[in-house]
């Protein structure tokens, strides 16, 4: 799937009257340029927010609300991607993109994945390691931290070390009070950037 045909449907949500777009299959995911998986991880975190998979919130990476299983010692050799199909979580902008890029090139079992409980709540988790960790395979320590910093609105835990780039993300979604509209601005950027954040 070039980069073309994903803009082509990332576009399909603007033409049609709904407002839900079907995420990419993993098998064409993992055909993928470098830059085409990063633009389909934001296409699937706009389709996800849409499905109501995903509940974009500030503060916290990635919270299930519940125990789903991800310290269950039977499940450890699980691929985590296994473990949380279908459910809802709770998570900010690298929460949420974790989630998706799970979804699509997993190859992760619950064991080494970094689960957690949630700081948050009483349910099932990751935290700051396991999500920086898993999307450093597809982004930048700089793309994700000005991406996390734009959602935020001020540097969360990590800021880019490029002061431009820091003094742009926190101003990137100013006055979007909404947190799943600022993560859509986000992922749109993403999108339309060819994979980059470019705030």
């Amino acid at each position: 799937m070039s980069f073309t045909s994903l803009f082509k449907r990332f576009i399909s949500l603007f033409n049609n009257k709904t407002t839900t777009l079907e995420p990419i299959s993993k098998n064409a995911f993992d055909n993928m340029s470098a830059e085409d998986k990063r633009v389909a991880i934001a296409i699937d975190v706009i389709a996800n927010i849409d499905s109501k998979r995903v509940r974009p919130v500030k503060g916290t990476y990635v919270d299930f609300k519940k125990d789903i299983g991800l310290k269950d010692p039977e499940l450890q050799d699980k691929e985590v991607n296994e473990v949380i199909r279908d459910k809802t979580c709770y998570s900010c902008a690298l929460g949420s993109m974790f989630i998706c890029a799970i979804d699509k090139f997993d190859r992760l079992k619950v064991g080494e994945s970094g689960a957690r409980q949630s700081s948050n709540s009483n349910g099932d988790g990751f935290g700051l390691s396991a999500v920086y960790n898993y999307l450093g395979r597809f982004f930048s320590v700089d793309q994700l931290a000005a991406m996390e910093t734009a959602f935020e609105g001020s540097s969360f835990l990590n800021a880019p070390r490029d002061e431009e780039l820091y003094r742009r993300s926190t101003l990137f979604c100013k006055g979007i009070v909404d947190p799943t509209e600022r993560l859509k601005k986000i992922m749109s950027n993403v999108i339309f950037n060819n994979g980059t954040f470019i705030p």
